[in-house]
């Protein structure tokens, strides 16, 4: 009986072992496919404008924006007024087509999640 339970024992710890509680670093479908211009543009803007704060989306200084989707209305809204410590971008800095493009990159990367 008690080779029984040393069993069940060593049995269970080499299941459990293989349950970690570590966080997953890549993204389960690879790195983001570019399949537009549009994505290709926002991209490009959202790394001279979002990255530093959002790398890839992931937090960073500011939240992770591929976690928590929120409408592109909402997102909008938050570009142009700003929110916390995030500036406000206005027209002249980020036009309305730039703005768009960044959306479409945003959901391409949350599509990628």
């Amino acid at each position: 009986m008690k080779a029984y339970h040393m069993a069940l024992a060593a049995a269970a710890l080499i299941l459990l072992s293989g349950c970690g509680s570590g966080r997953r670093t890549e993204p389960l479908r690879g790195p983001l496919q570019i399949e537009s211009q549009e994505v290709a543009q926002g991209q490009k803007h959202f790394m001279d404008h979002c990255h530093q704060c959002h790398p890839q989306g992931s937090g960073g200084v500011g939240p992770s924006i591929v976690d928590k989707p929120l409408p592109d209305i909402a997102i909008r809204t938050q570009i142009r007024q700003g929110v916390g410590a995030m500036p406000a971008f206005s027209e002249e800095h980020l036009s309305d087509s730039a703005v768009d493009q960044i959306l479409a990159y945003i959901n391409a990367l949350q599509d990628n999640e």
